[in-house]
């Protein structure tokens, strides 16, 4: 079982990279010059992934490690989450807001 995880989860990272022109971090971003999942131009994502096809668990401190990881590289973090068979993109508001290019709106 654990192998299957582990290849669904090989297949994202690399489904992710190609879509982004991106590369895969060697070792899934498990040794400490390259950490997180996925570099692509100006962007250092984290991948999260589940079967489970009603919820996935994100914590604050997987998040806060990945932005920081991300600022000592000068990039962007986000996260790819898939949840069964849907994808997301997580990013922080103030990054989101940089990405589109949008400002805050008045009150």
């Amino acid at each position: 079982m654990a192998d299957q995880k582990r290849v669904r989860s090989d297949r994202q990272e690399a489904g992710l990279a190609k879509r982004v022109g991106g590369r895969v971090s060697k070792g899934s971003g498990s040794g400490w010059r390259q950490r997180q999942d996925v570099r692509s131009t100006g962007v250092l994502w984290e991948m999260k992934r589940t079967d489970n096809t009603k919820s996935i668990s994100i914590k604050v401190a997987d998040y806060a490690q990945l932005r920081h990881h991300a600022l000592q590289e000068g990039r962007t973090p986000l996260m790819h989450i898939e949840i069964g068979d849907k994808r997301f993109v997580l990013a922080s508001e103030d990054d989101f807001m940089e990405l589109t290019g949008l400002e805050e709106i008045g009150e």
